[in-house]
């Protein structure tokens, strides 16, 4: 018998070393060897020091272990190379223009909330704005010559204030937004300066007389039309609507007046 067996593994040795490979399934001695996953098929193992393997790491450790990593990676960054001083309850002030804002004040302050969301609204419109113009007119931002790109920028930046702050400085001054503006006379300059800006998009058509604008009903068709010429050239290019700025919130006003923490007026209690 010792002969026989030696014989078999003599005529076909291929399933003989499959066993010692330990991929030879028994009743299956006709079959072809199984061969290996490749490496990038294979589940990923554990492997300690002393060579032994463990289950495969499930996808919630992995997500764990990535959150782990990045906490570290921030810390480090931010504590160790930025040498920022660890956060601190009791030393953490959050300030709203030039209220301090704790817990018991943000709960309380109802009105606080329509000016950050305002503020949040008015913000996305203008980046939205930057952004779209870049999408539309990509070889004007490709030259080499960046002066052309950056006085499109400040052409963009004039749309909402002379000034050119991206940023409405609501806290220096209460016309921080021409667009928005209470007179009507202000938002229909804000709107041609829009307008002659948009013009320069491909497929957009605008034409305005300034002296029609000058009455008020001719000019309120004009703010609808320009407003439907950004909100239907910004979905072909984003498919969704832009954002659009909301009202501007009157009570404003008190970061103006304000020098300290908001007392029981500003907070509307009774």
């Amino acid at each position: 018998m010792a002969n026989r067996a030696g014989r078999q593994i003599l005529c076909n040795p291929i399933p003989s070393l499959c066993c010692q490979a330990g991929i030879y399934t028994r009743g299956h001695r006709s079959a072809a060897p199984r061969l290996l996953a490749e490496p990038s098929k294979q589940k990923h193992t554990l492997e300690p020091e002393d060579a032994g393997v463990e289950a495969p790491v499930k996808c919630e450790e992995k997500r764990r272990y990535r959150r782990i990593v990045d906490r570290i990676d921030i810390s480090v960054r931010f504590g160790v190379h930025a040498h920022f001083a660890p956060y601190q309850a009791e030393l953490t002030v959050p300030s709203w223009g030039t209220f301090c804002v704790t817990r018991a004040t943000a709960d309380k302050d109802s009105v606080l909330w329509a000016e950050v969301i305002w503020e949040v609204a008015l913000m996305n419109f203008r980046l939205e704005l930057l952004d779209v113009d870049r999408d539309l007119l990509p070889a004007l931002y490709a030259l080499e010559d960046s002066s052309t790109a950056a006085a499109r920028q400040h052409e963009l930046l004039e749309i909402w204030g002379m000034e050119g702050f991206l940023r409405p400085m609501w806290m220096q001054t209460d016309d921080m937004d021409d667009l928005s503006a209470a007179d009507w006379e202000v938002r229909r300059q804000a709107f041609v300066r829009w307008a002659r800006a948009m013009v320069q998009w491909p497929g957009v058509e605008l034409q305005w007389d300034a002296n029609v604008l000058c009455d008020r009903r001719e000019y309120d068709g004009f703010e609808q039309q320009v407003i439907a010429v950004y909100c239907r050239t910004f979905y072909a290019a984003r498919s969704r609507l832009p954002t659009v700025p909301l009202a501007r919130p009157p009570s404003l006003y008190r970061h103006l007046q304000a020098t300290t923490c908001p007392t029981d007026e500003y907070l509307g209690a009774d």
